[in-house]
């Protein structure tokens, strides 16, 4: 309990410092808080609520996510002011419970009204919201207006879904109960998120990932309470990324959230996994010792270098017949403005897919200001030809690694083709439909889809792949990651000849380690998977 209270990456150090986040305003949309918890009590700005029964309790998410971002004892920010509306996304009409943004979308917008009213240094500049919006549900366009406007005004919103409006991108990191939580080493992948990147490996470029896992918070219980949670999830990321801009916010008060991220991502520490001595480069970690550093240097510099701006795609004056992703680069950090054809673009500033241009000459414009307000300009034109066609290989992934199994292959087309697929240089004789499963031994694979239309004309996309061998675990005959009771039946059916289709790994499912595959090592098994034992024979 009193090693997750420590929020971890050095913050401590700089708390000490001064740096802290006073005077920063954060403002969290989330459930009803308990407002006169210890950790955060003397610092509440404002509490509202919406759609909110008047007898409601406090719930456990608020004062998590409360004592994350600026928790005295817990949190990053443990100064900063808190401005929380207390909202539910879901209402109960005629006896169902229907999920909506509408009331999300009013809740940000009563912050905005109150951050104008606000005296230039106790602005909010952050406001964390631990939410994803679907577009089926109703208010989605609600909510995005709600989160354009609220940027508009100078505010970082963060949620599940941030990429969708910044470049930057972050997930969380795992950590032993036990271990440092200041130092590097001690992190691995969160619990939360493990399973799902160990099965597809590829190094994330626009990732920055910070401690979600084995944390103590603040507890709606009593307001001396606490609770400690060993698995994290993307809730607890978002008000941990509030409290780092507040930090930064508190150094250099004309910072904006490009630039925040730009230095992120600049100063962040290399993360890896190894897997059987292989390292893996997976993405950086938030380091706010050097972002705080960076800053600090920045206050006594003299910059009259203009940024230069490279857009690597699409490239001048081509013609383009698919889909494509706006690729640039800029060589410090700085707050970019995007337009396409003269209009503010307010979606990702990064890898943007620009799939919604009509036919036609159209023109990207970037405009980029870093932090001593020197401006530079980029543009191309370039044109649409929608007469024909494109194809898109979505699965898998470019470079990315995975373990020995078989591999949807998922891929789209936009007009009436026939269609050709090669994989590892040997064409199919027979289409391969998409979302087909394909198993793909250990090494390095490509996949190429060939489209032809009625006239002939051929486009195509390619991807390069790799498959590892993954670790055995004893017990996980299936190579799913998990020991449960289908690894046990699976065990049983081979055992009497049936030869299952996903028993993958005969060395896992020799647990007893006697070299034969029986029945005894299917009923060891399953007393492992509902808890009659801790370790297999053969681990002894």
């Amino acid at each position: 309990m009193e090693i997750g209270k420590n929020p971890g990456l050095n913050l401590y150090s700089l708390h000490q410092m001064g740096i802290t986040g006073k005077d920063i305003g954060i403002a969290i949309i989330d459930q009803p808080l308990l407002v006169d918890h210890e950790e955060y009590y003397d610092r509440v700005r404002l509490y509202e609520e919406i759609n909110v029964e008047s007898d409601e309790l406090a719930y456990m998410h608020g004062t998590l996510v409360s004592s994350i971002a600026l928790g005295k004892n817990v949190g990053v920010a443990p100064e900063a002011d808190l401005y929380y509306i207390g909202c539910f996304s879901s209402e109960n009409i005629d006896g169902e419970i229907h999920r909506t943004y509408r009331y999300r979308a009013q809740a940000v917008r009563r912050i905005i009204d109150v951050n104008r009213e606000l005296p230039e240094d106790k602005k909010i500049r952050v406001l964390s919201m631990s939410l994803s919006y679907d577009p089926n549900i109703e208010g989605h366009d609600e909510i995005v207006e709600a989160i354009l406007e609220a940027r508009n005004e100078g505010i970082f919103v963060i949620t599940t879904d941030s990429h969708e409006y910044f470049w930057l991108d972050f997930s969380g990191l795992g950590r032993d109960p036990y271990a440092d939580p200041d130092l590097i080493s001690s992190y691995t992948l969160s619990v939360f998120r493990e399973q799902d990147i160990l099965n597809n490996l590829f190094y994330r470029d626009k990732w920055v990932m910070l401690p979600i896992d084995s944390k103590t918070f603040a507890s709606p219980s009593g307001k001396d309470m606490y609770g400690w949670g060993r698995m994290g999830g993307s809730s607890c990321a978002c008000p941990y990324l509030a409290g780092l801009y507040a930090l930064a916010c508190q150094v250099r008060s004309d910072i904006t959230p490009d630039i925040f991220q730009d230095i992120a991502f600049e100063t962040g520490t290399p993360f890896e996994i190894e897997i059987e001595g292989i390292k893996y480069p997976l993405a950086k970690i938030f380091n706010p010792v050097k972002i705080t550093e960076y800053l600090q240097n920045s206050l006594n510099e003299v910059d009259t270098t203009v940024p230069i701006i490279t857009i690597k795609y699409p490239i001048n004056n081509e013609v383009y017949y698919t889909e494509f992703d706006l690729e640039y680069s800029i060589s410090e950090p700085a707050t970019r403005k995007i337009y396409t054809d003269n209009n503010l673009c307010f979606k990702s500033y990064y890898n943007e897919s620009i799939m919604d241009l009509s036919e036609g000459t159209h023109t990207i414009k970037i405009v980029a200001t870093d932090l001593s307000g020197n401006e530079a300009i980029a543009e191309v034109s370039f044109t649409i030809d929608l007469l024909h066609g494109y194809v898109k290989i979505i699965n898998p992934i470019e470079n990315s690694l995975h373990y020995p199994r078989e591999i949807s292959l998922d891929y789209i087309f936009s007009k009436s083709a026939s269609i050709s697929i090669i994989i590892d240089g040997i064409a199919n004789s027979t289409a391969i439909p998409s979302g087909t499963h394909i198993f793909f031994s250990e090494g390095d694979h490509t996949i190429e889809i060939i489209s032809t239309e009625l006239d002939e004309y051929e486009n195509s996309d390619q991807v390069v792949f790799s498959v590892i061998s993954r670790p055995i675990m004893l017990g996980d005959v299936n190579s799913d990651g998990l020991i449960d009771i289908i690894d046990a039946l699976l065990t049983a059916q081979y055992y009497v000849g049936l030869d299952p289709e996903n028993f993958v790994s005969h060395e896992a499912a020799d647990v007893n380690g006697d070299g034969e595959i029986d029945i005894v090592d299917a009923l060891l098994i399953a007393r492992y998977y509902i808890g009659l034992i801790d370790i297999f024979p053969a681990e002894l």
